[in-house]
């Protein structure tokens, strides 16, 4: 892991895993492996806070590195399963909005 993802997976692993208090993992009984190592190493990150919402694309940024697309409203890199994406997640709706206002003022336009 880059070192801004290792600080965004310490601060999730800090405020929503359930394992984790004040530092030490309660499964293991040591300290959380995963707050002091750069590398993936609890199954439990991987497999249910990295898939969780409020970790957002941390999973992709850290096993798919390279591959994002930066959206052309607001310039954030974001993942997308096909080649056509060009905004993330956030501004995606106020693109698609803003499209379909252009197409219908065209076409009342033409009408005339």
């Amino acid at each position: 892991m880059a070192p801004q993802q290792h600080r965004e997976a310490r601060r999730l692993i800090r405020s929503i895993c359930s394992n984790c208090d004040n530092g030490n993992c309660i499964r293991l009984d040591t300290p959380c492996p995963q707050l002091y190592s750069a590398s993936v190493s609890c199954r439990f990150f991987r497999n249910v806070l990295l898939k969780d919402s409020e970790a957002g694309t941390l999973e992709a940024e850290i096993f798919h590195p390279g591959i994002g697309k930066r959206c052309a409203v607001c310039g954030k890199i974001f993942y997308s399963t096909g080649n056509r994406a060009k905004y993330c997640a956030d501004c995606k709706a106020e693109a698609q909005r803003k499209q379909k206002a252009e197409y219908a003022k065209r076409k009342r336009a033409a009408v005339e």
